[in-house]
This record gives C-alpha cells, structure tokens and sequence, in this order.
C-alpha cells in the first residue's frame, strides 16, 4: 500500500497502528498491500473502493475478512484480537495518541480552507535520510520553491543532512543539485569500503562550500540528528543554533551521515570525555523539534523492494515522523543504495520533484 495514495490523516492513524504493533512486537506479522500483490502470511489489510479491508493470509488461503468504513475503526477491532496484555496496551494507547496528533496539530478539512495558502505562510521541511536518495529531496525544494512555500526551518539526518545544510545556508534547490553533481565523485570515493577517508571528506567538502559556518551563523533554523554513545543502545546527539552553537556544518552533516561500514564515526569532546557519534537514523529519520511554529512538510521516499519491512528498527523513525507531518511527500525511487552515479542523482532529483508537485496539488482546493 502506497503512502501517497491515503489521505494525510489515513497516512497519521496507519502510522500510529504500525508503530504500536512494533513495540508489541508484532511488526512481521502484519502486512500492508493493496489486494493483488498478495503477501506471505500474517494479517493483511489494504484499502479499496474507500473502503477499509483486513483479513488472515496464510498457505495461499484468505480468511476472516472483514470490511470498514474507517480506518481507525479497523485499528481499534485488530486491537482486540492481539493477547490480553497488548490488546489493553493498544486500546488505551491508540486513541490517546491519536487524539493528541489531531488536537494539537488543529488539522482542518480539505474543503474549509486551502491547504496551499496555508503552507505558503511557511513551513518546516524534514528530510528523510538515505544515502544517494536522500537528493529526491532537492526536488522537492525546487517545488516548493515555484509554489511560493517558503521553507522557514529544516530537519535532517545522513544524506538528508547535506541538502538540508546547505539549504539553511542559503543555497537554491538548483544550486544545492549543482553541488551534488560537482562533489559526488568525492563523496562515493570517500566511503570506507572504497578505501576512502570516510566521514572527514564530508566534513571538508561541506565546510568548503558553506565558508566553515557555524549553526549559529545560519539564516534558517536547522536541525540535524545524530547518535552517540553504543551503537546497540544509541542516544541523540542534536546539532542546532540552541545546542551547538560553534559546531560547522561540515562537523554535523560528517557525524549524522556517518554510517557505520559506509563512511565511520566522528568523535567530540563532550564534558571532557571522547564521544563517538555516528548516523542519526538509528533514532530519528530525522528528529523532529517540538511545537513547531509552522506545518511540517516530511520528504521521505519509497524504495522497489520494502527491505525496512523486515528491520522494524529501521521503519520505525520514519512511520514517527510521518506521523508528526501535515504534508508527506513520498518519492518513489527503486532502488536501496548509499551512493550513486551523477545521472541518478538527476533521475532523484526530477523524481522528487514530480512527486511534490502531484501532492501539492491533490492539497489544493479546486
């Protein structure tokens, strides 16, 4: 089941489901797809016809069908059939969060106001990591910017950490992909597995082109996520104009994008003891502040094969940040890779670009 066939509320209540299943445990037991992909077992569930549909696939045999109006009704009755002490832990959790989700963020119906007016006020872009994929997200800004949306602040984590960095200090979507296209050489050649010097390349090649500034020196808020301390046990390390003040962005985007194998960690100072920090996306893809002031617009993608499916601990920062959107732009890409060739960039970038485009016209009123 594609994300950006629901509504942003469905994609909101799907996520929440999704994730309270994850923590019960669950999470490879359920299947989402649309009726003809068909699936390898477990509780399935896709929408048709504006309908919600569940039912039990297993040995090639459907069973226990079951047809709603709503998803959330469909969430509250799949609740019920998990053991006694999930089904407790569900009931109550779901509505509670549900309900803070739709109270707190005053979502309003398509046809009261137009969402497109709404957003051209501004808006936070958060940015979902991914290596080469990450630069799906260029597009995306190239659409918001000829929509006349302007990008007040912006989050992001590994890949996403560039484009994000350069897009505080105050690089263009063209000039962002430009960049890209100039240094990718670099960066692929940096990965460790290439024989590479990992993470400092980052540091270098960003700080060159941004003048070494500092997150205190930029004009937009932004927001990058890593991780410290074990890598089975990680906690965040946020970098910020408020928490990190003196750090370059070069420093930041080297440590959030510093997957393991791929590019290393980077280590800091930190109350006077050596800290490793390595890739965010282990916690939160990518972190999202609290009490936003502006409608929070998630660039996230979709790859061919849904691998993360099968690594809830991957799946689960990004269905947190989908559920904390008002617009979810999701880019289909094809393919699970960290790096890539100069003519992939271009496709992800134009991909992006399309994908924002269709959502932010299904977003306006007609």
């Amino acid at each position: 089941m594609d994300f950006d066939e629901l509504t942003n509320e469905e994609q909101i209540i799907l996520s929440i489901f999704k994730m309270l299943i994850g923590e019960r445990g669950l999470t490879n037991e359920f299947y989402f797809f649309s009726e003809k992909s068909g699936g390898c077992g477990g509780f399935c569930i896709y929408k048709k016809d504006g309908k919600w549909i569940s039912y039990i696939y297993e040995r090639g045999e459907k069973s226990g069908y079951r047809e709603y109006d709503d998803l959330y009704s469909l969430c509250m009755d799949t609740f019920g059939s998990l053991d006694k002490k999930s089904t407790d832990y569900c009931i109550e959790a779901f509505p509670k969060l549900v309900e803070s989700f739709f109270t707190n963020k005053k979502f309003e119906k398509k046809e009261e106001k137009d969402q497109i007016d709404k957003l051209r006020q501004g808006v936070i872009l958060a940015a979902r990591g991914g290596g080469v994929r990450s630069c799906s997200t260029i597009g995306v800004i190239k659409a918001l910017e000829e929509a006349k949306i302007p990008i007040k602040g912006v989050c992001g984590e590994s890949g996403s950490s560039i484009v994000g960095a350069l897009l505080a200090y105050g690089y263009s979507a063209e000039e962002i992909r430009k960049i890209f296209l100039q240094y990718n050489n670099d960066i692929t050649k940096a990965a460790k597995i290439h024989g590479g010097r990992g993470a400092v390349v980052i540091e270098e090649l960003v700080n060159k082109v941004t003048n070494e500034a500092q997150m205190k020196d930029l004009p937009l808020d932004c927001w990058i996520n890593a991780c410290k301390g074990r890598l089975l046990k990680p906690e965040l390390h946020l970098f910020s104009k408020s928490t990190t003040p003196d750090d370059t962005l070069g420093f930041a985007c080297s440590a959030s994008a510093g997957l393991p194998v791929f590019y290393g960690s980077t280590h800091k100072i930190i109350g006077g003891k050596k800290i490793k920090l390595f890739d965010g996306g282990l916690l939160y893809n990518p972190y999202i502040p609290p009490n936003l002031e502006y409608p929070l617009v998630y660039a996230s993608f979709r790859n061919s094969v849904n691998y993360q499916r099968f690594v809830p601990l991957l799946q689960r920062p990004v269905d947190v940040a989908i559920s904390k959107a008002d617009v979810v732009i999701t880019t289909p890409v094809g393919m699970s890779i960290v790096t890539g060739s100069n003519q992939v960039i271009e496709k992800l970038v134009d991909a992006g670009y399309h994908e924002a485009q269709k959502v932010l016209c299904r977003n306006k009123k007609h």
